[in-house]
C-alpha cells in the first residue's frame, strides 16, 4: 500500500496505545481516527482470493461494457462531440453507485474504505502533473477508447483494439522509464499527503463531516443529472431485443453503468482494491524485466509492480474483463472479427488506434488513475486530485474530438 500521509510518518515514529476499532464515526479515544484505521488497514496481506474475486470482477466489467455499448469507439467519438451521450450515462451511473457503497463501506467497514481509498490514490502528487496527465488520457479517448473500455473492443473482436491495446503497453514502459529518469521532478515537490475533501473541510472547519455525508450528497446530485440526461437523450435499445435479457444486444447504459459501479463493493469487502485498469498495463509491461533483474532495479515503476498478488490482481481483473465481454457479444449475437476499415462497430484505423492507446496509458500512469481509477473511483472517494483529473480528462477530450471533427480528421463511419 502506498505510504502517503503524515499520519503514517508518526505512527512510526512513536509506539501508539492499542485502540480497538470502532466501525461508527465517532473520533477514537487516544489517537486520530484516520492515523488508527490507516495503521490496520496497511495489515491486509492480499491472497488467492484476491485473484479469484478480481477475476469475477472483470468478468462483470467486460459484460457491462459490452451491453451498455461504451466498447465501440463510435461511442467514446460521440460522446467527446457531444452527439452521443451513452458513454456519459454510463458513466455517471457508475460513479453514482460508487458513491453510495463508498459511503456505505465508510460507515461499516472504515478500515477496508480507507485501505483501498489510499491504494487508489497512491502515491501524493502536485495537482498539475495528475491535471497534465488526464489531459493526454482525454486527448487519447477521442481516439477510440480508454484503458478500460478497449478490453471490450478485444473481446468483442475489434481488431484494431488490439493496436490500442499495444500502444498502451508502450505507453506504459515510456513512463516507467521516463519517471526513473526523473520525469516527475520537473513538476515540482510532491505534496506531504493525498488530498480528500472531507478530511480538509474536517480539519479546517473543525466540523464533524463525515466522509459518507459527502458520499450520499454527490450521489443525489449524480442521479439527477442521470435522470435528466436520459429524458433529453433517451436509450435506444440496439440490434437483437428477443429472447431472455442475456441475449440482449444491448442493454440501458444506465443499468450497465450501475453494474460497474457495484463492481466496488466485492472490491471493497474481499480485495479492499477500488476498481482501475491502468496499473495493469505496467505489470504485464514488468514482466520481461524479470529476466534481467539489475535493468529492473532502475525502473522502480515497473518493480513495484512486477510480482506479487497485490500487482497481479489487475491483470487477472483484466483479462476477465476481455472473457466477459466475449461472452456478452457471442450471446448477443455480435461476436465477430471485425478488421475492415468502414464498418461502424469496429475501430479507427490502426495508427490512430496505436497512437490513442499510448496517450491514454501515457497519461494515465503519469496521473497515477486511468478513466476507472481516477473518475469511477477516486473521484467518488473524495480525493481532490481526482476531481481535478475528472474534469481535465473530459474537458480536454471534448475540445480534441470538436477539433479533429471540424477538421475533418475523423473518418466519415466513425461519426455515424
Amino acid at each position: 500500500v502506498s505510504t502517503q500521509s503524515t499520519g503514517h510518518k508518526i505512527m512510526r515514529q512513536r509506539k501508539m496505545p492499542a485502540v480497538e476499532i470502532s466501525d461508527s464515526n465517532q473520533p477514537l479515544s487516544g489517537i486520530d481516527e484516520d492515523e488508527q484505521i490507516d495503521e490496520r488497514a496497511r495489515q491486509f496481506k492480499p491472497g488467492m482470493t484476491t485473484l479469484v474475486v478480481g477475476l469475477l470482477m472483470g468478468v462483470a466489467f467486460g459484460w457491462a461494457l459490452r451491453k451498455g455499448e461504451v466498447y465501440l469507439p463510435r461511442r467514446i467519438v460521440g460522446q467527446f462531440t457531444l452527439t452521443d451521450f451513452t458513454m456519459l450515462k454510463m458513466f455517471l451511473s457508475a460513479a453514482t453507485v460508487s458513491c453510495i457503497i463508498h459511503g456505505l463501506i465508510s460507515m461499516f467497514a472504515p478500515e477496508r474504505f480507507v485501505r483501498a481509498r489510499n491504494d487508489n490514490a497512491g502515491d501524493p502528487k502536485p495537482v498539475i502533473q495528475v491535471a497534465l496527465g488526464t489531459s493526454l488520457l482525454g486527448a487519447g479517448m477521442t481516439l477510440g477508447n480508454c484503458p478500460g473500455t478497449v478490453l471490450g473492443s478485444m473481446g468483442s473482436g475489434i481488431a484494431p483494439a488490439f493496436a490500442t491495446f499495444g500502444g498502451g503497453l508502450v505507453g506504459a514502459l515510456v513512463w516507467a522509464i521516463a519517471s526513473a529518469m526523473g520525469a516527475e521532478n520537473m513538476f515540482g515537490d510532491r505534496p506531504t499527503a493525498v488530498a480528500f475533501a472531507d478530511r480538509l473541510l474536517r480539519n479546517r472547519h473543525h466540523s464533524q463531516l463525515q466522509f459518507w455525508h459527502l458520499s450520499f450528497g454527490t450521489a443525489a446530485l449524480l442521479s439527477i443529472v442521470v435522470v435528466l440526461i436520459e429524458y433529453l437523450s433517451p436509450y435506444v435499445p440496439q440490434g437483437n431485443q428477443d429472447g431472455d435479457i442475456f441475449s440482449y444486444t444491448s442493454w440501458s447504459p444506465v443499468i450497465a453503468g450501475m453494474i460497474v459501479g457495484a463492481m466496488q463493493l466485492p472490491g471493497l469487502l474481499f480485495v479492499r482494491r477500488s476498481i482501475g485498469s491502468s496499473s495493469g498495463y505496467v505489470t504485464l509491461v514488468a514482466q520481461p524485466f524479470r529476466l534481467f533483474p539489475r535493468v529492473l532495479d532502475k525502473i522502480p515503476a515497473l518493480k513495484c509492480k512486477s510480482s506479487g498478488v497485490g500487482a497481479f490482481w489487475q491483470p487477472i481483473y483484466l483479462l476477465g474483463a476481455v472473457g466477459g465481454a466475449a461472452l456478452s457479444a457471442y450471446l448477443g449475437g455480435r461476436l465477430e472479427w471485425r478488421d475492415t476499415i468502414g464498418d461502424p462497430l469496429g475501430g479507427l484505423p490502426y495508427g490512430s488506434s496505436f497512437v490513442g492507446g499510448f496517450l491514454i496509458v501515457f497519461g494515465s500512469r503519469m496521473a497515477d488513475g486511468c478513466t476507472s481509477g481516477h473518475g469511477i473511483s477516486g473521484f467518488t472517494q473524495g480525493s481532490i486530485n481526482s476531481v481535478v483529473g475528472t474534469c481535465c480528462m473530459f474537458g480536454v477530450g471534448i475540445a480534441t474530438a470538436m477539433i479533429l471533427k471540424y477538421s475533418g480528421a475523423y473518418p466519415s463511419y466513425i461519426l455515424q
